[in-house]
């Protein structure tokens, strides 16, 4: 039964009892629920792995800009002073000094490894004012749990190779 108001102020009214009004069952929200889990558990470990192989490039490519920038600053004798790098606990620290013991800590740039990456070697790279020259060499090794590696290897002509 329909029926209509002339009166505009009053719209009109529909009534249809035997009209279904339509939904979800029980079992179709089961499905794609469990269908949304399926997908869910299969790429998480995916996700995971993405995650820590970009973490470890983040944190290479970190160190590598860390590395120019100190040997550019000792060239440049920005604020009369050597830089450095080194890795302390997670952190890794962009220094003025010649040592990091005796560093300006105002001129510190200090990056925050995630812990999900693992350091192997704590290097203390200092480079020599005007030559930027490295008073020393070594290797920085950083890797993941799933067995990824990224090492950055600084040679006595302070070139980098990563």
């Amino acid at each position: 039964m329909v029926r209509v108001s002339n009166d505009l102020g009053r719209g009109f009214t529909h009534t249809n009892s035997s009209k279904n009004l339509g939904g979800f069952t029980l079992i179709e929200v089961l499905l794609t629920v469990a269908i949304i889990s399926v997908i869910t558990l299969v790429t998480a470990p995916v996700y995971l792995g993405f995650q820590q192989t970009n973490e470890l490039d983040v944190a290479t490519n970190t160190l590598v800009q860390y590395l120019y920038q100190a040997q550019s600053y000792s060239r440049a004798e920005a604020h009369d002073c050597s830089w450095g790098v080194t890795i302390s606990g997670q952190d890794l620290t962009l220094f003025c000094g010649n040592s990091y013991a005796s560093r300006n800590t105002a001129f510190d740039n200090v990056y925050n490894i995630p812990p999900s990456i693992s350091i192997s070697a704590n290097l203390e790279l200092v480079y020599t004012k005007l030559h930027g020259l490295p008073q020393s060499t070594g290797s920085y090794n950083l890797g993941t749990s799933s067995g990824q590696t990224s090492t950055v290897t600084i040679n006595t002509k302070g070139m980098l190779e990563y």
